[in-house]
């Protein structure tokens, strides 16, 4: 398991590269537009885009530290357009979680050494032992839980197959 996950993939589409283009523009909202309701599946995506690349995230009315920023690539190909993403947690989650796990490690040293240098309690380290394990647990399950959701609204969108 990853202490802070991410994925990189490619996906191939029959589409030309205009035709990508046109269709995640027009499913994506500019950076920075205020979330659309959840049930918007007209602009799934915010971000910005040019000539042969893009980042973008889900664009949707709660915030979550979990959602992928996704950037890609495109290359026309023979058969269509072969699109390279890689999807990563946002900056402010990773800054959030090497904190996190930065501080629970900390933790971890400062009461094992107290507790077998100054007669302290040695089954006190499982306390941050287990807050880090969780916080490792939950920011896996929960940019893998959403980063399906973003593989699978791109797929739709281009028409793509994804090739790992």
């Amino acid at each position: 398991m990853n202490l802070l996950p991410s994925e990189q993939l490619t996906l191939q589409t029959p589409l030309t590269k205009a035709l990508v283009f046109e269709r995640l523009n027009n499913h994506m909202l500019p950076q920075g537009y205020a979330a659309l309701p959840k049930n918007t599946e007209e602009h799934v995506f915010e971000g910005l885009m040019e000539n042969n690349s893009f980042v973008l995230k889900r664009s949707i009315t709660n915030s979550s530290m979990y959602f992928p920023e996704i950037s890609g690539e495109f290359q026309e190909v023979d058969n269509g357009t072969s699109i390279k993403l890689k999807l990563k947690p946002s900056n402010s989650a990773t800054k959030f979680m090497i904190l996190w796990l930065a501080g629970l490690t900390l933790g971890i040293i400062l009461i094992s050494l107290a507790g077998f240098h100054k007669g302290g309690s040695k089954t006190a380290v499982l306390i941050p032992t287990v807050l880090l394990a969780i916080g490792i647990g939950l920011i896996n399950a929960g940019f893998n839980s959403e980063n399906k959701k973003a593989r699978k609204a791109l797929t739709k969108i281009l028409d793509a197959e994804i090739k790992w």
